[in-house]
This record gives C-alpha cells, sequence and structure tokens, in this order.
C-alpha cells in the first residue's frame, strides 16, 4: 500500500495542517515508509503469542471500586486559605429593589430576609435558637430550625450576638438548605410563569 502526492494533499488538508507544493514529496515518502513499515510488521506471524500491553509481564495493584473522601479531607481544608466573605453594603432602597428582584433568599433571622418576605419574595429561613413562631418570616417561606440537645428559651434581647454560634445554627446542614430553596425555586417558578 502506498500514497499519492494527491492522498498526501487531502491528509494534511483532513488534518489541517499546511502543507506547500514542494514540501508533498517528502512527506509523501515518509508516509509510504511507514506504511511501508506496518506492512512488514503484518507479516510477522503471531499466531498463539498473547497480545501485551507492556514488555515484562506485570499486573497492576487493584483497589476495591468505592467512592471515598480520600481520608485527607482535613489535610486539604487545612491547605485552603482562610475563606473571605464578600460583604454587600447596600442603601435601603437599593436593597429593597435587590430583594423584590429575587426568586429565592435564603438567610438567618435578619433584617434583609425579613425584608424580602415583606416585598413577597421566596425565603428560606434559617433559624437557631430564635423563635420563628415569633420573629417571621411573614407572610410565609420555608423555615428550617434545628433543635440542640438543650432546648432555649431566649426571650427578647437575651441571645448573644456577635461572634457567638449557636449550636442550633451549626446544625443546620447543606443537604437541609438546598431542598428547602430547590422546594422554594418550584414554587418560585409557578407563582412567575406565564398564564
Amino acid at each position: 500500500m502506498s500514497v499519492d502526492a494527491t492522498a498526501v494533499r487531502r491528509i494534511a488538508h483532513l488534518a489541517r495542517i499546511g502543507v506547500s507544493e514542494d514540501e508533498t514529496p517528502h512527506l509523501q515518502r515518509e508516509i509510504n515508509a511507514i506504511l511501508a513499515f506496518v506492512e512488514a510488521l503484518n507479516a510477522v506471524d503471531v499466531e498463539g503469542v498473547e497480545p501485551m500491553t507492556s514488555v515484562i509481564p506485570m499486573t497492576l495493584p487493584m483497589r476495591d471500586d468505592v467512592v471515598t473522601d480520600g481520608q485527607i479531607a482535613e489535610a486539604v481544608l487545612a491547605n485552603a486559605l482562610p475563606a473571605q466573605p464578600s460583604v454587600y453594603c447596600a442603601a435601603l432602597p437599593e436593597l429593597v429593589a435587590l430583594m423584590a428582584e429575587a426568586l429565592v433568599a435564603v438567610g438567618g433571622d435578619t433584617g434583609p430576609l425579613h425584608l424580602a418576605a415583606a416585598v413577597g419574595t421566596h425565603v428560606v429561613a434559617l433559624f437557631g435558637p430564635t423563635n420563628p413562631g415569633r420573629n417571621g418570616p411573614l407572610p410565609g417561606g420555608v423555615v428550617i430550625q434545628n433543635y440542640s440537645a438543650e432546648p432555649r428559651n431566649y426571650q427578647r434581647g437575651d441571645y448573644e450576638r456577635g461572634r457567638a454560634y449557636s449550636s442550633e445554627m451549626l446544625s443546620i446542614s447543606v443537604d437541609q438548605v438546598l431542598a428547602a430553596v430547590e422546594q422554594e425555586m418550584a414554587r418560585a417558578s409557578l407563582a412567575h410563569s406565564p398564564r
């Protein structure tokens, strides 16, 4: 088997390689030499010879095909830079406009969350030790509240704010929040669908 100059130009075109007329004879000889070598290999009698993936017999070590985190999650987190939260300080009219255009707002028992509920935006409210029955959000939305082993009955003004994180808030899982967001997104999509 061999190729002619037309075949070389066609191969070059298919490979999107620019080949001048002067280069065509040289490439034709090289391609034909490769094809001659393949024909010589085809002439070798390989009857009874097992196919090989390596020049020496070797077996790759196998492990169970299971999904794990590699038992290095803590090492990966230790290598990460400290998180730098993004803080957006909008003026009240901007915040109202932002919340009014959102499909769903997710937040703790905070002013922006209650503002979103007040303008009719679907909300997912995350409550820790505070009482959603007393604090809202009104008129609706999904409330996620986890309870600690030691139930607390916080009254107005006696909840430690600032750097104190409640065990109730920390026990809210990402899966809980995602499920609630998906539920509210479905309701928001139905509410905004054209009639």
